[in-house]
C-alpha cells in the first residue's frame, strides 16, 4: 500500500512532498515519484528528534514551500474520489527506531508495563487493537481481565498465566500483531523474520501518544488527572 508525506496548505488541501531528494531517504520500495512505503517514510522521519525538527529540515532541504512551514503535516494513504486518509498517530521519531530496528525491544517493553503496574496502559492498548484480525481472539479477553483488575484495584492471576511460549497474554497479542504465526496441533508457532509492518508502525506510534499524553496528563492538577485505585510504577517509552 502507497502513502504520502503530506502538508494541509489550507483546511482540507493536501499536496505530497518529495522526500525522496533527500540524502536521508531510501528508496526500498516499488513505489515511485511521491509514492512510498510507510517504512520508508518511518525510515526518514526517525532521522529527527521531533515534528519541529523534521520540519526545519524539510524547509531547509527546499522540500517544503516556506509558505508551508507552520502548516499541518501528516501521513496519508490516497483514496479515489476523497481526501486522503491520515494514519492515526502518524510520525515516528529518532527514539523509535530502535523498534524498527528490533521489534523483540517493543515486545520486551509493552510486557514490562505490564510488570511494573501500568494496567491502564494494558486496557487502552487492548481496546485500541480491539478489531483487528490478528489478535481477535485474544483482545477481548484482556479487556475484561484489565477492565476487572482496574475496577477491582487487584491484578487478575489471567493476566499472569503463560501460554506454551512462556507468554503472558499480552505478550502473545504483542506477537500475534508483529509477527507471521500460525497453529501446530494447538501450540502458536511464530515466523521471526516476518513482520507486519503497518501493525508494527500502529503499536510504536500507539505507545508513544500514550507516552505523550500521560506526560501532559502529569502537568494538570492533581484533580483532574486520572489515576487507578493505587499509585502505579510506570515506564517510560524513552528509555
Amino acid at each position: 500500500m502507497a502513502y504520502n508525506l503530506m502538508v494541509e496548505i489550507k483546511k482540507g488541501f493536501y499536496i505530497p512532498l518529495d522526500i525522496s531528494k533527500s540524502k536521508l531517504f531510501e528508496r526500498t520500495s516499488r513505489y515511485k515519484e511521491t509514492r512510498y512505503s510507510l517504512e520508508e517514510i518511518d525510515r526518514f522521519t526517525s532521522n529527527f528528534e521531533n515534528l519541529n525538527a523534521l520540519r526545519k529540515y524539510l524547509y531547509q532541504a527546499e522540500i517544503i514551500e516556506p509558505t508551508s512551514y507552520d502548516k499541518s503535516l501528516s501521513i496519508r494513504m490516497p483514496q479515489k474520489g476523497d481526501k486522503p486518509k491520515k494514519v492515526m498517530y502518524d510520525f515516528l521519531y529518532q527514539k523509535d527506531r530502535k523498534y524498527l530496528d528490533n521489534p523483540s525491544l517493543l515486545v520486551r517493553d509493552i510486557g514490562r508495563m505490564q510488570q511494573y503496574g501500568d494496567l491502564n496502559f494494558c486496557l487502552e492498548f487492548a481496546l485500541h487493537f480491539l478489531e483487528f484480525y490478528d489478535c481477535r481472539d485474544i483482545a477481548p479477553e484482556l479487556r475484561y481481565f484489565f477492565t476487572n483488575s482496574i475496577r477491582n484495584g487487584l491484578a487478575d492471576s489471567r493476566i499472569y498465566e503463560r501460554d506454551e511460549n512462556g507468554d503472558v497474554p499480552i505478550i502473545r497479542m504483542t506477537k500475534q500483531l508483529i509477527y507471521k504465526f500460525h497453529h501446530n496441533y494447538g501450540d502458536i508457532v511464530y515466523d521471526y523474520d516476518v513482520i507486519k509492518y503497518r501493525n508494527l508502525h500502529e503499536i510504536i506510534a500507539f505507545c508513544e501518544h500514550y507516552h505523550n499524553k500521560r506526560l501532559e496528563n502529569n502537568l494538570e492538577p492533581r484533580g483532574k488527572v486520572k489515576t487507578l485505585k493505587k499509585e502505579l510504577n510506570q515506564i517510560s517509552f524513552e528509555e
